[in-house]
């Protein structure tokens, strides 16, 4: 399957689980609702039976935890009415420890469960205050749980696409290029500063070499020219330039075949054989994947579509 046939699967797929979403909890609404009703016409009993079926602990139809936390408000007040303090505070515990922050309806609840309620509150909260700490700290080590996690993922794809996007090859070396001068032995050996200084030292040899030989030939034909004119003292003085232009060419001979077989010897002496080469190769881009992530929400929990590279 495509990526993109991928994205659009998945996009429906969480469509289709958050447009029915909203049905099953207008059934769990309607169903307390019922149960509220029977509570506010004093029918205690059905009211008991309807809330016992919507809490159960096992078998219960009440999913959603603000429902949850109101219909065991309402199933205290149920307790109350029918003189049954200790099950209502008991519920109001557990309403408590699940929701620290619930706040019931005044208008709705009777007078008596709402002392009760208060009340058990009040003695809880020292053990609320202890339990929120207790979260927060929990809910901070999560937190840092997660970023550590995150952290190590971006470490990691920044070391995976270091590695994607090198290509390592061995790179052989050969004898026959390290009998070769001007520093070409020292450049396959990595040894660039001693190639490049030796290259620039005989190409200046070669160069030097080459102008004082043309300089010479041009010197000894100035001088012929002046013997055949019987101008001794000026075709003495060309001869003489001609002497210590040679030097200079000798001189540069000299230093290019000096350097060259110095180069080749020390090429020869320490040769690498092989060396490891890293190249750079492109990376193919990054594909999406989409990922369906549950969400709280204020009325219970939610998915949320969240698409990543």
């Amino acid at each position: 399957m495509s990526p993109s046939a991928r994205v659009l699967v998945a996009a429906s797929f969480a469509a289709a689980v958050l447009l029915g979403a909203p049905e099953g909890k207008a059934d769990e609404q309607g169903e307390l609702e019922k149960a509220r009703i029977a509570y506010r016409r004093k029918d205690y009993d059905d009211a008991d039976k309807r809330f016992r079926v919507l809490l159960h602990p096992s078998t219960g139809t009440l999913r959603d935890t603000a429902l949850i936390a109101e219909a065991r408000m309402y199933w205290g007040a149920v307790h109350v009415a029918r003189g049954q303090s200790e099950r209502a505070a008991a519920l109001f515990e557990t309403l408590l420890f699940d929701r620290p922050d619930f706040e019931p309806d005044a208008l709705r609840i009777a007078a008596e469960a709402m002392d009760l309620f208060i009340d058990v509150r009040s003695k809880l909260r020292d053990r609320l205050a202890r339990q929120a700490s207790r979260r927060a700290e929990e809910e901070l080590e999560r937190k840092r749980q997660r970023d550590r996690l995150r952290q190590l993922a971006a470490e990691r794809t920044v070391l995976l696409e270091k590695m994607a996007g090198e290509q390592v090859l061995i790179v052989r070396h050969s004898r026959l290029v390290a009998l070769v001068p001007f520093g070409v032995g020292q450049l396959q050996n990595g040894q660039a500063v001693l190639g490049w200084t030796l290259l620039a030292i005989q190409a200046a040899a070669v160069v030097a070499a080459s102008t004082s030989f043309v300089v010479y030939r041009m010197q000894l034909s100035e001088a012929s020219d002046a013997y055949a004119r019987s101008d001794f003292l000026r075709a003495d003085g060309w001869r003489s330039r001609a002497v210590d232009t040679r030097i200079t060419n000798l001189a540069s001979v000299g230093l290019l075949v000096g350097t060259a077989v110095a180069g080749i010897l020390h090429a020869q002496l320490t040769f690498v054989a092989e060396h490891v080469e890293v190249r750079s190769r492109p990376i193919p881009p990054a594909v999406p994947s989409v990922v369906l992530v549950p969400v709280p929400e204020h009325q219970g929990m939610g998915l949320s579509l969240t698409v990543t590279f």
